[in-house]
């Protein structure tokens, strides 16, 4: 069974030049918590996210490439809204077991990936099942697997605290940010040529 292989690439709807590239596993992600979010006091529950995991399409902010201003205008749209974070590598690291073929398999539970598509801001990420939960089981055995991760999912992330209360960056670090983005794309680029030369001359 296939694991999260999209994590591995950008998904921007402008191409690999564009955007942050794919999400890190030091990196941060910021869900958004509105009025009609489940929640337990200050923090999430399993029933605070939506059937959007099931497509990999449950919105997220990048922390580190994400400004007020952005955020407010593209994500919050104006409403009163809190935040969570989560590190990365805490939600990649999640696990889950599957029966596969009389078989029990211990796999990854959930993916995060970098999907920016045309409306979205560039600090835009997904999150999601992977793709190895689900072949093979049940729809009620299926049902209780998700309801499980998203409980582990929700324990990953951190007290919700209102968005003024969160340190966002600067628009001048963005932009530091974004460069160091497109050198990663040059430099990754000019490895595999490197690389295909070297062969080609073996």
């Amino acid at each position: 069974m296939t694991e999260c292989v999209d994590e591995q690439r950008t998904r921007h709807h402008r191409g690999q030049w564009c955007g942050f590239g794919p999400v890190r596993d030091r990196e941060y992600i910021l869900y958004a918590v509105f009025d009609d979010t489940e929640r337990n006091g200050a923090f999430l529950t399993q029933k605070s996210f939506t059937t959007n995991l099931i497509q990999t399409s449950e919105s997220v902010g990048r922390v580190a490439y994400l400004t007020r201003r952005i955020f407010e205008t593209s994500i919050a749209n104006g409403s009163s809204t809190e935040i969570t974070t989560a590190l990365v590598s805490a939600i990649r690291d999640l696990r889950a077991d599957v029966r596969a073929n009389a078989a029990i398999k211990n796999v990854r539970a959930v993916c995060v990936i970098d999907q920016v598509d045309p409306g979205d801001c560039d600090a835009h990420a997904t999150m999601g099942y992977s793709e190895a939960i689900g072949p093979g089981l049940s729809q009620a055995n299926l049902g209780k697997l998700r309801a499980r991760i998203r409980l582990d999912l929700a324990n990953t992330f951190s007290e919700i605290i209102p968005s003024d209360r969160h340190l966002w960056p600067r628009g001048w670090q963005i932009l530091m940010k974004r460069a160091a983005s497109v050198a990663r794309v040059a430099f990754n680029l000019i490895s595999r040529l490197l690389c295909s030369y070297t062969a080609t001359w073996r």
